[in-house]
């Protein structure tokens, strides 16, 4: 894990910090820099969750979230309880609260919100909420949510530190993707495009104990990391949040710069299932080309371990050490291609975001294939081309950033559009899937977990991981006086934010 600055992770992941202390300057305006931009405002309109939440998990609360440990913490739910036939959650809602608008707060907004996900959300989203049956307002902070069949990962999804389709809306606002309005510790301020995103404290915020150590946060898009590093050393941000490992590895090295690193980014490769990547002997042959630690120390310079898709925090996911056709074996991946017909290779495209992947992670993989006949063209796109193709499948081979999630099974869960559906790739990928929700002990959910991995390694779907990056907070010394990087190891924007002292 990375150090922490003056706070530890346990203090600040499971609840956010306390009232600003004596000299911490509450009207600063802080300014941080962000390398790509939300897809969206509205936390229903986008899979993009990483970035997305800069806005959805500190505008927005949820009804409940979870600590690195995966203890469920309450939120805007003080407390809950599933009835006998774990069907039903019951949810006691939080009294006093009020909007940004002055609105209050109650059940009707929790069904407003989470029936509008589930209808209107993108499919990731809907696939997520599909469990839900009925959702229900027993009266103003009471709120029933009934689902299909008991399933004990459930309440994760409602925990997501993100946001993404659990946020509660005002039922009353407009356009929440034009103007959101939540109940969260920062008020969304000013969005401008390509450029900034503005908030600022909620000094009526329901806890007035948690709330930001500053007035106003400037978000700030700045795509390329030398030019965040040139930012920072300008003064004209505050803290950079680089994903180049060249520019970690020169922040280290400078002594006037605070580097706090945590658990990163997890770099899976997704195939389509469609076209050339449909037959099973060509994602295996591909797999088994893949040269992990020449990404770790070619592409993150060192800055990162070789992984599966299961975050290292996850203590019971299997690393690629104990899972097939994820040890390197050139011979036998040109034996495999041989076997299904492509005895002098194959040829196929891999289209990536130029916001969310360097080159040289496609050039490092382009070279690994190649040593197995594998010809890899390179089409890196700009971030909104690729988020369309992508979610409409549209592609050969690409890849995506993954982070560390509440519910271990979105380590292993298909993707509504991401790819060819499992009916038609793995059809037994279902029932270990819905194993692992009936599982009631955590050794049991372990043993199903293991399970999907192997199962899903040995088919080459619907991901395979290649390596979890290290990733930094960086600060000039004496700028600030504590920051939390780990909280962004889960996802969780809000407690970062707010672990922010001037």
């Amino acid at each position: 894990m990375g150090s922490v600055a003056l706070l530890t992770m346990s203090t600040l992941v499971a609840c956010a910090p306390a009232a600003p202390e004596r000299g911490v300057d509450t009207d600063a305006r802080i300014a941080i820099a962000e390398g790509v931009e939300p897809d969206t405002l509205d936390p229903i309109g986008s899979s993009l969750y990483v970035v997305d939440s800069i806005v959805w998990s500190t505008v927005y609360e949820t009804l409940v979230t979870t600590t690195v440990d995966g203890a469920i913490e309450p939120v805007l739910a003080t407390d809950w309880k599933l009835s006998d036939d774990g069907l039903t959650y019951t949810f006691s809602l939080r009294e006093g609260v009020t909007f940004h608008d002055g609105n209050d707060f109650t059940a009707e907004d929790v069904v407003y919100s989470l029936e509008r996900a589930k209808t209107e959300g993108i499919p990731l989203i809907a696939q997520r909420l599909e469990p839900i049956t009925s959702i229900t307002a027993v009266d103003d902070l009471t709120v029933d949510i009934t689902i299909a069949a008991p399933d004990s990962t459930f309440i994760y999804t409602l925990a997501d530190p993100s946001g993404i389709g659990v946020s509660i809306l005002d039922s009353e606002a407009d356009d929440p993707a034009a103007h959101p309005v939540g109940t969260g510790p920062f008020v969304f301020d000013d969005y401008s495009p390509a450029q900034s995103i503005t908030l600022v404290r909620n000094d009526d915020y329901w806890d007035p104990d948690e709330l930001p150590a500053f007035r106003t946060l400037d978000i700030r898009f700045i795509e390329e990391d030398q030019s965040q590093l040139a930012a920072l050393n300008a003064g004209d941000v505050k803290l950079i949040l680089p994903k180049d490992a060249s520019t970690l590895q020169q922040a280290r090295s400078d002594g006037a710069l605070e580097v706090e690193t945590y658990p990163g980014a997890g770099y899976w490769i997704n195939f389509s299932r469609i076209g050339i990547t449909q037959n099973p002997d060509v994602v295996r042959a591909i797999a088994l080309s893949i040269d992990r630690q020449a990404l770790v120390d070619g592409a993150f310079l060192g800055e990162a371990v070789p992984g599966s898709t299961a975050h290292p925090l996850l203590s019971f996911g299997l690393g690629p050490d104990d899972l097939p056709n994820h040890q390197r074996d050139v011979t036998l991946a040109k034996e495999v291609l041989a076997k299904a017909g492509f005895p002098d290779g194959i040829e196929l495209t891999a289209t990536y975001s130029t916001q969310a992947f360097s080159n040289t992670f496609f050039e490092i993989l382009q070279a690994s294939l190649a040593d197995a006949g594998i010809t890899l063209d390179l089409e890196p796109v700009e971030q909104q081309v690729w988020a369309s193709r992508f979610l409409q499948a549209d592609y050969d081979l690409s890849a995506t950033t993954q982070a560390w999630y509440a519910n271990p099974l979105r380590y292993v869960l298909p993707r509504v559009g991401w790819q060819a559906p499992p009916e038609e790739i793995a059809p037994e990928l279902p029932a270990l899937l819905d194993a692992f929700g009936a599982a009631k002990s955590d050794d049991d959910r372990a043993a199903a977990f293991q399970a999907i991995q192997e199962f899903q390694a040995n088919v080459v779907y619907p991901f395979i991981g290649t390596v979890w990056t290290n990733q930094a907070a960086i600060y000039r010394a004496g700028t600030l006086q504590a920051i939390d990087a780990d909280a962004l190891a889960i996802g969780a924007r809000r407690d970062f934010y707010l672990s922010i002292k001037p």
